[in-house]
């Protein structure tokens, strides 16, 4: 895999580009992004106010970008207040 950064997998995010592929959840689960949601250029979750499906259920809040699942712990975003309304 190339050496990508947040930044630029939050670009392909937020312009739609990554949508043309079919997304899934670790757990196999089918992602259907229905709004990619507002850039946070500040402290907190990457995207604001977003719409997606999983296996049909419509979910509405943040989107938190890492290229590794274990960033998030890394980040310690399980104990910051900011993230509590993370959907994707």
């Amino acid at each position: 895999m190339p050496d990508f950064k947040e930044d630029f997998l939050q670009f392909l995010w937020q312009y739609k580009l990554l949508m043309p592929v079919e997304l899934f959840t670790v757990s196999g689960k089918n992602i259907s992004v229905l709004k990619t949601g507002e850039l946070n250029k500040d402290s907190g979750p990457d995207f604001f106010n977003a719409q997606i499906k999983i296996d049909g259920i419509k979910l509405a809040g943040n989107i938190e970008i890492h290229l590794k699942t274990g960033d998030w712990l890394k980040h310690g975003h399980q104990f910051d207040s900011s993230y509590n309304n993370i959907i994707l």
